[in-house]
This record gives C-alpha cells, sequence and structure tokens, in this order.
C-alpha cells in the first residue's frame, strides 16, 4: 500500500496572521496530482492539520470547507499534534505491520519538547499565539512576527535547526519499530541508523505552510520511500519532464528502507 504523509498544514482562516499560504483549490490541485503520481491509496494527516491555537472551530471549517471535504471522503486517518490537540476523532499515533512483520510508527513528534509534550507547555504556547493574534493589529508586530517565522522556517537565509532532540525521540521510538515518521519540526528529512545489525529509518514529513507542498510517499510493503518537496514558485505538472518519470502515469518510489 502507498500512503501519503502530510502534517503541519496549519489550516487558518487565511486572514494576515495565517501561515497556510495556499487557496484551496491551489492545494487540491497538488494534493491530488501527487496522489495520482504515486498511486497513493490512503493519506495520513500527521499533526497540526488546523491551526486551533490561533482560531475557532467553525473560522477554519468555513474557510476550508473543500480541503476538509477532501480528506472525509478519502477517508484519511487524522493524527493530533500540539496546535489540534482537541481535534475531535484524532488518534494519538498510527501503526502499520505489513506482511514482512516490519513495523512503521506514525505520529507527530511534539511529545519530544516541553511547549508540545506537556500540559503547561501547550498551555503556555496557546496563551503565546492568543496574545499575538490580539496584537497584531500593528504593523510593527506583523513585520517582527514574520521575519522571526520565516528565518526560522529557512524562507529567507539558512535555517538553523537544532535536530537532536527528536533524532533522540525517534531513535527511541525506533527501537519498537522499523520505521518512525514524525512530523512537527517543518524540517523534512532522512536518517538511517542500525539496531542490533537492523536497518532502521526515521522520516519527518516537513510542512505544506507558505505555499510548499512537502510529505512523504512511501510503500508499506518495501519500506521503498520518496521526499516529496515542492516549493512555494514551483510548477509541477504530470507532464513535466523535470519530475522523475515522463510518459508514466505513476512515479516509482526511488528510496529504500533498508
Amino acid at each position: 500500500m502507498n500512503i501519503l504523509v502530510l502534517s503541519d498544514l496549519h489550516l487558518s482562516n487565511h486572514d494576515h496572521f495565517s501561515a497556510f499560504g495556499w487557496n484551496e483549490d491551489a492545494f487540491l490541485r497538488k494534493l491530488d496530482l501527487i496522489c495520482t503520481m504515486y498511486g497513493v491509496e490512503k493519506i495520513v494527516l500527521n499533526g497540526d492539520i488546523l491551526e486551533l491555537c490561533k482560531y475557532r472551530w467553525h473560522e477554519i471549517i468555513r474557510s476550508n470547507s473543500r480541503i476538509l471535504s477532501y480528506f472525509a471522503v478519502n477517508k484519511t486517518v487524522y493524527l493530533r499534534g500540539n496546535h489540534d490537540f482537541r481535534a475531535d476523532d484524532s488518534l494519538d499515533h498510527y501503526n502499520i505491520v505489513n506482511s514482512n512483520g516490519q513495523s512503521i510508527h506514525i505520529e507527530h513528534g511534539h511529545k519530544a519538547d516541553f511547549f508540545g509534550g506537556t500540559k503547561i507547555g501547550r498551555f503556555l504556547n496557546d496563551a503565546l499565539f492568543r496574545g499575538l493574534k490580539f496584537l497584531f493589529g500593528l504593523s510593527p508586530v506583523r513585520v517582527l512576527y514574520f521575519g522571526i517565522l520565516h528565518r526560522e522556517e529557512g524562507i529567507v537565509g539558512q535555517r538553523k535547526y537544532n535536530s537532536y532532540d527528536y533524532l533522540r525521540y525517534a531513535l527511541g521510538l525506533l527501537a519498537q519499530h522499523d520505521v518512525v515518521i514524525l512530523g512537527h519540526t517543518h524540517e523534512i528529512e532522512a536518517h538511517q541508523s542500525y539496531r542490533k545489525s537492523k536497518s532502521k529509518l526515521y522520516l519527518n514529513c516537513g510542512t505544506c505552510t507558505f505555499g510548499r507542498f512537502q510529505g512523504i510517499v512511501m510503500d508499506t510493503e518495501s519500506l521503498r520511500y520518496e521526499l516529496i518537496r515542492i516549493d512555494a514558485d514551483q510548477q509541477i505538472t504530470d507532464g513535466d519532464k523535470n519530475w522523475l518519470l515522463p510518459e508514466r502515469t505513476q512515479i516509482a518510489l526511488s528510496n529504500a528502507a533498508g
């Protein structure tokens, strides 16, 4: 089974505080194209899909009805993150065991840090965003906020990202699983390790904020995978000669876990 794992859309009401950066139709066209090209059979939403730290339920649903309907119709697996921790019917994690007995563990990854993994941390995080939203009518606050955020995301300049806590957290999970897929950090990446001479794989599915499309496609039987990185200004079509395998309706996965 080919799965597509996405996280950190941070769906909002598309106001000046929003980090999503897509209109609904453009995002759905890109999503549908990726699903078709890779023969995706299941979508796993790996947390922080809804930006409930900044917006109320009804605002997000009203502003993103087509995206949310698409996910509902396609029976998407929905995992909770630290920004949508209160989302109804969301799961803490999702596990797949293939016919070879190999285990794939998917979770958002916010438990690896204080602000996402503790009640007091989430309370402080919520309070920070509520305060920022109150002050966001002031132009200097908006400029400062997005300036910091763009640097943190690597949109402007080189991102300074300390992955140690998340690598350590993933290695702990890999004691029980063959593949671990996290989100949360907004940094798409892949790391292979070995435990008792057995190959292990940690993947992070990145983010779909600021008009970017990042995610992971994985064949759960072979554990072959592809990191999807599409920049905000990058146009992709199924006939694009730069997209791996032209003249084919599906793209073969190019990386192997083992």
